[in-house]
């Protein structure tokens, strides 16, 4: 081999390198802001409902709930980016691989669990026991509060048959679920559905 021809394979290697390593670093040093995700077919309906939910009034970027905290997770998700591309161009449906569903940890970042009444105040509902002592998950009520309308699960606020697959004996007792005020009727309507 000549030592122009090795000079070439060097130089052709040292190429391909560094492009390789451009293309891996620089998606961890991007920004990737919510409008990034709207860019696949498949997010343009969570991105919409985001975008008008409480969550996206204040701008809570997706990562913030869907990203586990720490670099590598962080990282992850940024590299993602080229499993996306490859989705969109080979017709393929969309995996995302570095996407999970929101944690405790994340929706705690910004929610207390001392809530002890809705946000309308008329309903009971301890937040703490919900999650400490009965073991569920912030999304196991709250399943499309940030995606309202989209997918099967896409309910704003809990459904009154969700209460009902723990609290049945209860549904008789308005004041076990309600805030009971002066005037309030005693009939319970929930017994009859």
């Amino acid at each position: 081999m000549t030592l122009g021809l090795r000079k070439g394979l060097w130089l052709t290697l040292a190429i391909v390198l560094s492009i390789v390593s451009f293309m891996a670093i620089v998606p961890l040093f991007l920004p990737i802001k919510p409008a990034y995700c709207k860019g696949c077919h498949e997010m343009e309906p969570y991105y919409n409902s985001w975008k008008i939910s409480a969550h996206g009034q204040v701008n809570i970027a997706c990562r913030s709930c869907h990203v586990k905290p720490g670099f590598l997770n962080t990282a992850l998700f940024k590299l993602n980016l080229y499993h996306e591309i490859y989705s969109q161009f080979s017709h393929r449906k969309l995996k995302p691989w570095a996407v999970n569903r929101p944690t405790l940890e994340a929706c705690r970042e910004c929610h207390s669990l001392n809530r002890v009444r809705s946000t309308s105040g008329d309903l009971k509902i301890n937040h703490r026991i919900h999650v400490s002592k009965a073991k569920l998950k912030c999304t196991f009520c709250h399943n499309g509060v940030v995606h309202p309308g989209v997918g099967k699960l896409g309910k704003m606020n809990p459904p009154r048959k969700l209460c009902m697959e723990c609290h049945k004996d209860q549904m008789s007792n308005c004041g076990y679920c309600h805030v009971i005020e002066r005037g309030m009727l005693g009939e319970s309507v929930h017994i009859r559905q």
